[in-house]
C-alpha cells in the first residue's frame, strides 16, 4: 500500500456508470496523500466525461491542520481533462488520437465521481 490509508479506501467508492453521472457533479482525484476537487462539465460521446479542476478556497482558520474546510467554485470554461471508465470499473484519464478519433488511456488514475473534496497533506 502507498500513501494515505483514507485515500486508498475512498478511491474505490463512487465508481458510477456513465448514465448515472450528472453535469455539475463533484469528482475527487486521489493522489499519494492529497486530494483534488473537480466538477463534471460535459458528457461527451462514447462514455467520456470532461472535468475541470475546481477553485477551492479554504474557509477555516486551522492553519497546517488535518481538519480542512473549503468552498468550491466550478471552472466551466477551462479545457479540463477527459475521463473514460476502464474495464476494471475505474475512471481513467484519456486523450483523443487525432488520426483515428479513438481514446487512449494516458495513465492509471484514481478518480471518484459523486463527491468533491480537496485536501493538502502538510507533512510532505
Amino acid at each position: 500500500m502507498y500513501g494515505s490509508f483514507i485515500n486508498r479506501i475512498s478511491e474505490n467508492y463512487g465508481q458510477k456508470d456513465y448514465a448515472d453521472v450528472q453535469i455539475g457533479e463533484g469528482v475527487t482525484e486521489y493522489l499519494y496523500s492529497d486530494r483534488r476537487a473537480y466538477s463534471v462539465v460535459e458528457k461527451m460521446d462514447k462514455g467520456v466525461l470532461r472535468i475541470t479542476e475546481d477553485t477551492a478556497t479554504r474557509i477555516d482558520d486551522k492553519g497546517m491542520s488535518d481538519c480542512q474546510y473549503y468552498e468550491y467554485k466550478t471552472n466551466w470554461e477551462e479545457e479540463g481533462i477527459l475521463l473514460k471508465k476502464g474495464r476494471d470499473g475505474s475512471w481513467n484519464m484519456v486523450v483523443i488520437n487525432q488520426e483515428t478519433g479513438r481514446f487512449k488511456k494516458i495513465k492509471h488514475s484514481n478518480f471518484s465521481i459523486g463527491s468533491r473534496e480537496k485536501y493538502h497533506d502538510f507533512s510532505f
